[in-house]
């Protein structure tokens, strides 16, 4: 490991200053984003999917997406690499390498804002008005004696959902029984299950 890291030390100070500084920029950029990235992973996308109370997503979140650190890490990184390859391997002057970073640093914080954008998207809870789901059939994830609360499987904002809902008949209702809303109140559900007298 030690004569690793020397050889690594010989080759790093024997580039010219202008590589040294686009691959020191690289290199701590890219550790930074690999691991900003685990975390963004592991705080976005634990939880479960569901329809609950939250803020809906806007259009100035798209905007911050661009000064968010892990599109400013994504800048650098593609600013340092690229300006490596341009001072180093592509023999480019040193006002040309750094219009080329310029050029891959951009590039990279708008993919990096994108990605993000749309992963955010897909783990985004919708606010939605649950009055919309009246004389909507879905099925019954658990059971429900009479009159009793449990969950069901409904198609909200053109996505497979699981909430809560209340039995409204007198009539139990098993699990993966076919249900229909009747009626909300207080963002509550009431259901019925559909017999096949009322199909």
């Amino acid at each position: 490991m030690c004569i690793l890291f020397k050889n690594f030390m010989y080759d790093f100070f024997q580039l010219q200053y202008a590589a040294r500084f686009y691959f020191s920029v690289a290199l701590f950029s890219t550790l930074l984003f690999v691991l900003k990235l685990f975390v963004f992973c592991d705080d976005d996308f634990g939880g479960e999917d569901g329809i609950g109370d939250s803020s809906s997503h806007s259009d100035s979140d798209d905007a911050f997406a661009f000064l968010s650190l892990q599109s400013i890490l994504a800048f650098l990184m593609g600013f340092g690499w690229s300006g490596l390859a341009g001072a180093r391997e592509w023999k480019l002057g040193a006002a040309l390498s750094f219009a080329v970073a310029l050029g891959f640093g951009c590039l990279f914080m708008f993919i990096s804002a994108f990605l993000m954008s749309k992963l955010k998207k897909l783990n985004e809870i919708n606010v939605v008005d649950l009055r919309e789901c009246i004389d909507r059939i879905g099925k019954s994830y658990t059971r429900f004696s009479p009159k009793s609360a449990g969950q069901i499987q409904i198609e909200i904002n053109g996505r497979l959902a699981t909430v809560g809902a209340v039995n409204n008949s007198a009539d139990e209702i098993k699990s993966f029984d076919i249900i229909k809303v009747v009626r909300v109140e207080n963002d509550v559900l009431y259901i019925e299950k559909i017999t096949e007298e009322g199909e």
